[in-house]
C-alpha cells in the first residue's frame, strides 16, 4: 500500500497547524504589549489578584477641614506654652523681689541717734589723740617713766578704738581718721614743745585728756540710747580711770 498521500497530506496540515499557532501567538502577544506600553507612558493602574484597580490617592494630603483641626490644635497648644512660661516669669520675679526685701530688712543696719553719734565721735578723737600724743612725745626726750607711760597709752587705746570703729562700723556708722577741733589743739601744743619742758607738757595734756573721757564715758554709760556703745563706754572706764590715776603720780615733783 502507497501511503505517500497520507503522509504529503500530514505534513501539510502540520506546517498549516504551525503557521496558525504563531499567528495566534503574534495576535496574542500585541494586546499584551500595548497594555505594557500604556501603563508604563501612563498613570500604571495597581492589579490585586488579577483585578485592575486605580491608585489609592496620596494620604498624606490632609483635607481641608483636617489641616483647619491641626492648625487650631496647633494654636492652641503655642498659646498654652505662652501662658505657662509668662506665669513662671511672673513667679519667678515675685519670688526674686521678695528674696531681695527679705535681705534687705535683714540686713540694714540699726540706725544710730545724734546723742550716739556724738558720743561715738567724741570718744574716737579722744582715743586718736591719746595714740599720736604719746607717738610724737616717743620722738623726744621723755624720761624713763613718761616713755613707759607712753607706750601703754598707745597699746590701751589702739584696742579701745578698734572695738569702737568695730560697734559703729555693725551699726552703719564710719570713724573719721581726724582729729575734732579741741584734740587737734591739744597736739599742736605738744609739737611745739620741745626740751625738757616735752616731758610736763606730755603729761599735763594727758591728764587733761583723760579727765575729758571720763566725764563722757561716764556720761553716756548711764544716759546713752545704744546698749552696746553703753555697755563699751561701761568696759573702758576702769582703763580710763587707772590712767589718770598714773599721770597723776607722773607730774608730782
Amino acid at each position: 500500500m502507497n501511503y505517500r498521500p497520507f503522509i504529503i497530506v500530514a505534513l501539510v496540515g502540520c506546517l498549516t497547524g504551525c503557521d496558525s499557532t504563531r499567528d495566534f501567538l503574534k495576535e496574542g502577544s500585541a494586546p499584551g504589549a500595548a497594555t505594557t506600553s500604556t501603563q508604563t507612558r501612563g498613570a500604571a493602574p495597581t492589579t490585586y489578584n488579577g483585578a485592575m484597580r486605580n491608585p489609592s490617592p496620596d494620604r498624606t494630603a490632609a483635607s481641608p477641614s483636617a489641616q483647619s483641626r491641626k492648625d487650631d490644635s496647633i494654636s492652641e497648644t503655642n498659646r498654652f506654652s505662652a501662658s505657662g512660661s509668662a506665669a513662671d516669669t511672673s513667679h519667678a520675679a515675685d519670688s526674686s523681689f521678695k528674696a531681695s526685701s527679705d535681705s534687705t530688712s535683714v540686713d540694714r543696719p540699726v540706725k544710730l541717734g545724734t546723742l550716739d553719734r556724738t558720743f561715738v565721735e567724741k570718744a574716737a578723737s579722744g582715743g586718736l589723740f591719746e595714740i599720736r600724743s604719746s607717738q610724737r612725745a616717743l620722738t623726744q626726750d621723755l624720761s624713763p617713766t613718761n616713755k613707759e607711760m607712753a607706750e601703754m597709752l598707745i597699746t590701751d587705746h589702739t584696742m579701745a578704738n578698734e572695738e569702737l570703729r568695730r560697734i559703729a562700723l555693725s551699726k552703719g556708722m564710719l570713724l573719721s581718721d581726724d582729729l575734732l577741733p579741741a584734740q587737734s589743739d591739744m597736739l599742736k601744743q605738744l609739737s611745739e614743745t620741745t626740751g625738757a619742758l616735752v616731758n610736763e607738757k606730755f603729761v599735763a595734756l594727758q591728764i587733761q585728756a583723760h579727765q575729758d573721757a571720763i566725764a563722757l564715758f561716764e556720761d553716756y554709760a548711764h544716759n546713752g540710747s545704744d546698749v552696746e556703745l553703753m555697755n563699751f563706754a561701761d568696759d573702758t572706764l576702769p582703763t580710763l580711770k587707772k590712767h589718770l590715776e598714773h599721770l597723776q603720780t607722773l607730774s608730782t615733783p
